[in-house]
């Protein structure tokens, strides 16, 4: 599957184990955690504590059903939606 390269900060749509790489982390950091009782739309996490090493990829679960995924971002204005297909 080709890997989805998406602003950390934007919404997007995916489907389960496809590669996902953020793009416009801040040097400072960015941690992604679980939004209350949302599910979890990752296969690692939470939380996702960037900058973490290369060699860990991150993926879209593989299992999980169609329909919309919040998590929050340390370093975005709100929490974003994955909308898995």
């Amino acid at each position: 599957m080709p890997t989805i390269s998406i602003d950390i900060c934007n919404n997007f749509s995916a489907k389960p184990g496809e590669p996902v790489r953020w793009q416009n982390i801040p040097v400072s950091g960015c941690t992604v955690s679980q939004d209350g009782s949302n599910g979890w739309p990752f296969n690692i996490g939470p939380p996702i504590v960037f900058p973490m090493p290369s060699a860990r990829e991150i993926t879209i679960a593989k299992g999980l059903k169609p329909g919309k995924y919040y998590f929050l971002a340390t370093c975005c204005p709100q929490a974003v939606c994955v909308t898995v297909t």
